[in-house]
């Protein structure tokens, strides 16, 4: 017989919920090497077969000499997922922080801190901002323009604060709900 299961969160995760968690460069480097080759070998190219084909649109992208994948710093390495994004083919690309940005493979890890997407005020911000007919990418270039950061997710806890409170503003301006502050316990 199946217990029936409760779908409430534990004490600690609730506690974990609006603290970013803290990831690694070399993370990012193992989802885009994933998706890069899967990238050429729905090309019909495999990369190991293949490297010199792809060696001119990887050196052309980078804007400088590239002698293989792991030379790329991971901007560059994003830059050529949305080069395949752009041709048609399905890939989701993992974000790259500024930080990190230009580290390659080789370099001593960097950590950076990150918000998982279940954080309650980074999903507050986006309904509110769906909720106003807005599209998400409208809202990473707000986040840019206020605090030169590309996602709502690698805010500060104080800049995260002051993007919930300009979004709301927007929002009730456009007669959109009424959001109330969190009750003081």
């Amino acid at each position: 017989m199946r217990q029936a299961t409760n779908n409430r969160q534990p004490a600690a995760a609730k506690a974990k919920a609006g603290r970013p968690t803290h990831r690694k460069a070399s993370d990012i480097y193992k989802s885009q090497n994933t998706l890069i080759h899967k990238a050429f070998a729905l090309q019909g190219y495999p990369y190991q077969e293949d490297k010199v084909v792809w060696l001119k649109l990887m050196s052309d992208l980078a804007g400088r000499p590239v002698g293989g994948l792991s030379e790329m710093t991971l901007g560059e390495r994003h830059t050529l997922i949305t080069h395949f994004q752009k041709q048609g083919l399905k890939l989701l690309a993992p974000a790259v922080p500024k930080k990190v940005r230009n580290w390659k493979k080789g370099d001593p890890d960097i950590e950076y801190e990150f918000r998982e997407d279940g954080d309650p005020q980074v999903r507050m911000v986006y309904a509110m901002w769906a909720e106003m007919g807005y599209k998400q990418k409208t809202l990473r270039g707000l986040c840019i323009k206020l605090f030169h950061v590309d996602d709502p997710r690698w805010l500060k806890d104080n800049e995260l604060t002051r993007l919930v409170n300009v979004v709301k503003t927007r929002a009730e301006r456009k007669g959109c709900g009424n959001y109330y502050r969190r009750k003081a316990y």
